[in-house]
């Protein structure tokens, strides 16, 4: 990438972040939206383990991302916000758990007295199962929709077998999805 080039996308970043701050803060759509749906941090809390809440762990409700190009044939949208839901894996194993991220796995292997000592003992997927039930736990109580993995899958091959029927193939096949589980 030319310099030129970085720093024109380091630009369209900044202009994109700084948009959505900005209809974050002044918009009165968002203001209501805001009333209707709690798009404030989660804070996790767990009713298995007295310590979870000391963890001081929080994540947000509503994933928004404003800082990525939106391209529609050949015309780009550097200020393209837009928003989805949560895949409980999204966090509990990518981001809480991941060495590069939050890496929580081994604290809360820990916590829960596992022997960290050895792969064998499985620690790192009883943890990671602990995990992942707190933050379905935490969103749940908080009232925030929140999909799991298995549920993902369920209705995806729902799709898969929808689209069979209708149309005799669907052009994303079950083997062009994979989910990812450390």
């Amino acid at each position: 990438m030319t310099e030129r080039k970085g720093e024109i996308m380091l630009l369209r970043k900044r202009i994109s972040c700084s948009i959505l701050s900005y209809i974050v803060l002044y918009s009165p759509l968002l203001s209501w939206i805001n009333s209707c749906v709690n798009t404030n941090a989660l804070t996790h809390s767990y009713k298995r383990y007295d310590w979870w809440r000391d963890m001081h762990l929080e994540w947000y409700a509503l994933p928004a991302v404003s800082g990525m190009m939106l391209d529609v044939g050949g015309i780009e949208f550097p200020a393209a916000p837009f928003s989805g839901w949560y895949m409980v894996t999204e966090i509990a194993c990518r981001d809480l758990c991941d060495p590069s991220r939050y890496d929580i796995l081994q604290d809360v292997a820990e916590k829960m007295g596992l022997d960290v000592r050895s792969n064998t003992t499985l620690w790192k997927d009883i943890a990671m199962a602990e995990i992942t039930l707190s933050v379905l736990d935490s969103f749940q109580k908080a009232g925030v929709t929140i999909v799991d993995h298995h549920t993902a899958s369920d209705s995806f091959m729902k799709h898969l077998e929808n689209e069979q029927r209708l149309r005799g193939g669907c052009p994303a096949g079950k083997t062009s999805l994979q989910i990812i589980v450390i």
